[in-house]
């Protein structure tokens, strides 16, 4: 298969998925980060960190790997800002060692998961990560086609929590006056 079949490919099998909806980026130092983006009047942008258990996969097997991330929007489109917190295997790890920072993933958000998921593994991408990060309704699943393994894409359920949690950060974000940059607290409180 020619690299402008396997284009056309990934192309074709994104395309019922809509637009994308986030960027994520690997980064060294999210703070820094942080300042890099509000210096161009993209914020707030709201912080955690991942839970020391968590349900992740990496290729099928437990992993430990955390993040502190943080997240924020530039217009519609969600900015996500993930630096490592350790050493636990993890798609974001293998692409810090061979790349250092940048975007890592781009994201699609659905509400029918285990069918999109489902339909892009008989489309022949590999699952490298899988997590649940805030329970019920917030799966994850980064994909990738075997003959472009950098070209991460995120799968993310976008249905109860997740999905009022991205919706007061956007909220937050338009007309954002500048003020507390970095927030620790939940838009939803």
């Amino acid at each position: 298969m020619s690299i402008e079949d396997d284009a056309l490919t990934a192309r074709l099998a994104m395309e019922p998925l809509g637009p994308i909806r986030q960027l994520g980026f690997v980064v060294r130092d999210l703070n820094q980060a942080i300042r890099a983006w509000t210096d161009i009047g993209v914020g707030p942008f709201y912080v955690a960190e991942s839970p020391e258990i968590s349900d992740q996969l990496y290729f099928g097997k437990p992993t430990a790997s955390r993040v502190r991330g943080a997240w924020s929007y530039a217009g519609k489109m969600q900015i996500e800002l993930l630096e490592l917190m350790n050493d636990g295997p993890s798609l974001l790890r293998d692409f810090a060692l061979k790349q250092g920072q940048g975007l890592q993933h781009m994201a699609y958000w659905v509400e029918t998961f285990d069918d999109v998921l489902a339909q892009l593994q008989k489309q022949g991408y590999v699952v490298g990560q899988t997590g649940s990060p805030l329970g019920e309704h917030s799966r994850f699943a980064y994909v990738f086609q075997p003959s472009r393994p950098d070209s991460i894409v995120e799968i993310s359920e976008y249905l109860g929590t997740k999905r009022a949690l991205y919706e007061a950060i956007e909220m937050h974000s338009q007309n954002w006056d500048g003020r507390d940059p970095i927030r620790t607290w939940s838009p939803l409180s």
